[in-house]
């Protein structure tokens, strides 16, 4: 029996290859774009594309007969592909992962980033994939603005009505305010959130708000991601200036997962928060988080904690080997097997009885669109 190092060393390699077999068909007809592509996407930026590309699947097989309408809602979309780290090696961003492995159709999918250019190249990616049936999506909409702002507008848009929706959140730096996250938190629907909470930025900046290491620190943008000030006081009271950046890291965490969860209790809904932590490449002991925020708890859970052990266990610089080798022309074998052993876990985690009657139909993660010939 293989040792879990060496298995879950394996399961990243061909995740990762996964990404970049999705980016290929894409890259094809609209090509990466040093002007506008992300040209820096880092081993972490995989592997919290990873959260998605597991997640998904799950998520859409048992939604789909459970609500009416079933909606993806993507704020920092992007232009759908990335670059590793300064390579020509191309890898499907969030929107594209999100549509590409859903086993059954989203009836909407709402995307939306601040750059009008990236918004434009996204648009023309993602109605071609739709033209050519390489996507599960009935209906998308593409707009240009800030998140904090559109979420609004499209909860306008939703309210009233029996939908679920999967809410992927991954701004650059801390620019979702709390305010926008709280609304998601209250509102009457049902939504589970995929956010990124950068720990390591977050940490930095009440790091130098506390020791006032330059003369004039403010903290407006923190306090204002985070939705309080009452986070100076709490870290005074842990030892404030004597604590490292690395106890600062976990505790503005907790800080922020108890918001959440005292939320979620306040309007009724269970108080699910599950942190995922990646370590940040060259910084000891740093990390950011991906949280996972579902309303309500059920088997979700237990799949969410499953990716969870996975990315946690990764080992170091396989990413980085990986797409070196990508760039070289080689390719991971045992795809389709990865995808088919993940539907089996779930099956064991009694999350859904559909996945046995999509496995007998032959129906897994269509990788083999993109085999090459």
């Amino acid at each position: 029996m293989k040792g879990r190092k060496e298995d879950v060393a394996e399961w990243v390699v061909a995740k990762a290859t996964e990404l970049h077999e999705i980016a290929l068909r894409v890259h094809k007809a609209y090509p990466l774009d040093p002007k506008i592509d992300e040209f820096k996407a880092n081993p972490w930026t995989i592997l919290k594309l990873f959260v998605l590309l597991h997640y998904v699947p799950v998520y859409t097989s048992i939604i789909r007969d459970r609500y009416d309408k079933m909606v993806y809602i993507d704020l920092f979309s992007g232009s759908g592909l990335l670059a590793y780290k300064n390579t020509e090696v191309p890898v499907a961003g969030s929107p594209i992962v999100t549509l590409y492995v859903a086993l059954e159709p989203f009836d909407h999918a709402f995307l939306n980033d601040l750059s009008k250019k990236k918004r434009e190249l996204l648009s023309k990616r993602i109605n071609y994939l739709k033209e050519h049936n390489l996507i599960n999506v009935y209906n998308i909409s593409c707009t240009q603005g800030d998140a904090n702002s559109i979420i609004y507008e499209i909860l306008e848009n939703l309210i009233g009505k029996k939908v679920h929706g999967l809410i992927f959140i991954d701004p650059s730096g801390l620019e979702f305010r709390w305010a926008s996250l709280e609304a998601l938190l209250k509102v009457r629907l049902r939504f589970d959130i995929i956010m990124l909470y950068q720990s390591y930025s977050v940490a930095m900046q009440a790091l130098s708000r506390i020791r006032r290491e330059r003369e004039g620190v403010k903290a407006e943008a923190l306090h204002v991601f985070i939705g309080d000030k009452d986070w100076l006081s709490y870290l005074k009271e842990q030892g404030g200036k004597e604590l490292s950046r690395v106890e600062i890291e976990r505790l503005m965490l907790e800080y922020y997962t108890d918001k959440i969860k005292r939320i979620l209790r306040k309007h009724g809904f269970d108080d699910v928060v599950i942190p995922i932590n990646i370590k940040l490449e060259g910084l000891p002991e740093a990390s950011y988080s991906i949280l996972f925020i579902c309303k309500h708890l059920g088997g979700f859970v237990n799949a969410m904690e499953y990716i969870k052990e996975r990315i946690e266990n990764a080992p170091e610089n396989i990413i980085d080997i990986t797409m070196k080798a990508l760039q070289q022309g080689e390719r991971a074998p045992g795809l389709l097997k990865y995808s088919r052993e993940f539907i089996e876990r779930v099956d064991e985690l009694k999350i859904t009885h559909k996945f046995k009657k999509l496995r007998k139909k032959g129906k897994t993660i269509p990788l083999n669109k993109f085999k090459k010939s």
